[in-house]
């Protein structure tokens, strides 16, 4: 059974792939993204290596936290505490929190969790080709991946910034029509 085959009986959105022929990519350094058959790829999609492949940097960093402690932050601990004090001195005084998330969809779902605590409200407005990840609340926010009929009434979609490339004169302001996203989602009693 080849790598394909092996993929798609054991992985869950196995046959989800972003190229017609997908890529076997058996190696990362820095930028670069290196191929079974030793073709170079710039990375310039990749949304988990943010500073590069194989940084041996954050190799290090990571192989001496896992030979020291592998918890969350339930627990006291130098490393966390200092890492939160370096990135807060590098805040406006307004900001002084860090919270540590493992994904992207954490983040995003967490985002979500406290903009709806601050406003007090629930409704959600992105770009009909967004994707934010896939936790219950943000596969909901994923337009790319959820289905319109399970897209439940707190979301509303806006174009992306394509849709609004001047083809007229105003069709900018005509498109976009924010308001009457706004009055739409306020009738289902999910204001934003």
């Amino acid at each position: 059974m080849d790598l394909k085959d092996r993929r798609n009986k054991h992985l869950g959105n196995a046959d989800k792939f972003f190229y017609q022929e997908p890529l076997h990519i058996v190696k990362g350094e820095d930028v670069w993204l290196e191929s079974s058959s030793g073709e170079r790829y710039l990375d310039v999609y990749n949304n988990v290596a943010h500073i590069g492949h194989s940084n041996p940097i954050v190799v290090e960093a990571i192989a001496a936290q896992a030979a020291t402690l592998n918890t969350n932050t339930r627990y006291i601990h130098e490393n966390i505490i200092e890492l939160a004090e370096e990135i807060t001195a590098t805040f406006n005084n307004e900001l002084e929190i860090c919270y540590f998330c493992c994904s992207g969809s954490e983040a995003n779902d967490l985002a979500l969790q406290i903009a709806r605590a601050h406003t007090g409200q629930n409704g959600c407005l992105v770009t009909e080709n967004a994707y934010h990840g896939n936790t219950t609340a943000v596969f909901q926010m994923s337009p790319e991946d959820c289905p319109p009929e399970k897209k439940e009434e707190w979301i509303g979609l806006v174009g992306g910034p394509k849709k609004y490339l001047p083809t007229k004169k105003n069709i900018y302001l005509k498109a976009l029509k924010p308001q009457k996203k706004l009055k739409i989602m306020g009738r289902h009693q999910q204001p934003l």
